[in-house]
């Protein structure tokens, strides 16, 4: 019997605790197996206001917004990687979509072997709505997906 030994796992933080935690799991995993981890944070795409004949100065402001919400959770992302992974190195990768297609493609594109991830985000009908990120993450991955259930 061979033993799964991961050599690239994709860790998707939301920046809500449980999903820290996951990420904590994953640096325990690599730290033992010798991988690499990359922390992901896929920031939903704002919507531009619905407004009639989308002036330029409005969609330049708009632009500036999006960009700024980028920015800061890019830093987001690395100062919690830095907190999360002691001395362990973290690569960070933030992009903008669809959080459930983009880390599906990231793992798919990056060839991740395993995908590390929380059990919670969205809560209440937003959940009920649109299901949970990481159900449909393990529906649709083509590698193992490690679920972490918080500690809170």
């Amino acid at each position: 019997m061979t033993r799964f030994s991961p050599k690239k796992i994709l860790a998707p933080v939301d920046f809500f605790k449980f999903s820290i935690d996951a990420l904590r799991a994953a640096l325990d995993i690599s730290e033992i197996r010798g991988a690499k981890v990359t922390a992901l944070h896929v920031t939903e795409e704002p919507s531009m206001p619905d407004t009639y004949g989308h002036s330029t100065m409005l969609h330049a402001n708009w632009q500036l917004i999006r960009e700024r919400v980028f920015e800061e959770s890019r830093a987001e992302l690395e100062a919690l990687t830095l907190e999360a992974g002691d001395s362990q190195e973290v690569k960070c990768e933030s992009i903008m979509g669809d959080p459930t297609n983009e880390i599906l493609r990231m793992a798919k594109d990056g060839n991740f072997d395993l995908i590390v991830m929380s059990t919670h985000g969205p809560t209440g009908l937003n959940r009920l709505l649109m299901g949970s990120v990481a159900e449909r993450v393990i529906r649709h991955a083509q590698c193992p997906v490690l679920v972490v259930r918080g500690n809170g």
